[in-house]
Parts: structure tokens; sequence; C-alpha cells
């Protein structure tokens, strides 16, 4: 018998939220629970885990970039104004 790796535990974790939505708690809830080829909380949490770090990576990444911007404009509308003096 082929053991399920913690990877495909949380593939099957995140499909079951995009089919079941709010239910796949209760789905993953009435898993069994133990063994090595079961979903367990821990492997619904690790994914909502993964997840949360992505969005904050993401969010910080936007954010770097709009405040990069924001001072190059900045600093271009201080060099036309210096100019201009």
């Amino acid at each position: 018998m082929e053991f399920v790796t913690d990877v495909q535990r949380s593939k099957l974790v995140e499909r079951a939220r995009l089919v079941f939505k709010e239910e796949a708690d209760i789905l993953m809830a009435h898993l069994p629970v133990g063994g090595n080829n079961s979903v367990m909380k821990t492997d619904v949490f690790k994914v909502e885990m993964a997840n949360l770090r992505t969005e904050i990576r993401d969010g910080f990444s936007k954010l770097f970039f709009s405040i990069a911007g924001l001072n190059i404009a900045i600093f271009g509308l201080l060099l036309a104004s210096i100019k201009w003096l």
C-alpha cells in the first residue's frame, strides 16, 4: 500500500475547500484520524497557514512597490521644483 505524503494531503484539503466550501470542515472532521492515509485537522491548519503566509508576502510586496513608486514620484517633483527655482 502506498503512503500519502503531506503534499498530497494538503492538495486534498485545498480541493475539498474549493468544492465543498464551508462544508469542507465538516467533511474533514468526519474523516478517520490517525494513520498515514487520513487528513487531519493539523493538515488543514498547515494549508491555512501556508495560504496566510502567501497573502502576507504578496501584501508586503505590493506595499514595497507602492512606497518605492511614491518615493520616485516625490524625488521627481523635488528635482522639477529645484529646476524651476
